[in-house]
């Protein structure tokens, strides 16, 4: 019972603006100025076929300097940092990110387009045309012990913003083949998404790329805050309500 509590008062203390409390982490709105860090941890974070599962701390498909700075401008792009001396916010390193398309620009995505193309599981899921559909588009921590709570954490925090403008449905697309991105399934278990299809397609030097399609629900009341029902969520909504406070 504790444990509920602790993690639905998350869904309120998370919203934007992100600001970290503790653990000299702070978690904030991107700026045009990060896009070089963002793009140098996601050139560390890159697919090996050769493998056919990924490493522990995932992967990231590309996705150029000038692309990143377009997301940060117009999407929603959340930075994790580290600490760094007093005031010396360009000390502070980079620990991980995250990429949420809005409404409005996921419909105007080269994916989107591409949708008719998803094969469903049990038919597609059912909302209104005009509903706000929201998109997880990347979520990434380096590699370390970080990586372990930041990255759900990221997840859960790019999931309340996209809920706080009335996006109560969200996918996300989890490679599958060549390589299984093993680190993506813990992210999405932490805010309860449930696989619904999946999608192929070509990609830069994978012509032959298949990807696991999720769905996150939050339409109804009942289901406003499904992170609740897995343990991990609950840990990680309470760890959110440490970190952050509203301006």
């Amino acid at each position: 019972m504790n444990e509920g509590q602790a993690a639905a008062s998350a869904s309120a203390s998370a919203l934007p603006p992100f600001v970290s409390a503790s653990a000299g982490r702070r978690l904030r709105r991107a700026q045009p100025a990060d896009a070089e860090a963002i793009f140098a941890l996601k050139n560390r974070l890159r697919i090996s076929p050769a493998s056919g599962a990924s490493a522990r701390g995932g992967f990231l498909l590309g996705v150029s300097l000038a692309r990143y700075a377009e997301l940060i401008a117009h999407a929603n792009v959340l930075v994790l940092e580290g600490g760094g001396a007093a005031g010396a916010h360009d000390n502070r390193p980079l620990l991980g990110f995250s990429v949420t398309l809005p409404d409005r620009v996921l419909r105007r995505s080269p994916l989107w387009a591409r949708r008719d193309a998803i094969v469903w599981s049990a038919g597609p899921p059912a909302f209104a045309d005009d509903a706000p559909v929201g998109y997880f588009d990347q979520i990434a921590c380096a590699p370390g012990s970080t990586s372990r709570l930041g990255a759900p954490a990221l997840a859960l925090c790019a999931l309340l913003d996209l809920l706080s403008t009335g996006h109560q449905h969200v996918f996300a697309t989890v490679v599958r083949a060549p390589v299984h991105n093993l680190a993506a399934l813990r992210m999405l278990a932490a805010v309860g998404a449930r696989q619904v299809g999946q999608l192929r397609e070509d990609y830069e030097d994978l012509p032959d790329l298949r990807s696991d399609v999720y769905h996150l629900d939050c339409s109804s009341d009942a289901a406003a805050a499904p992170w609740n029902d897995t343990p991990l969520g609950r840990r990680i909504a309470r760890m959110i309500a440490l970190w952050t406070v509203t301006d």
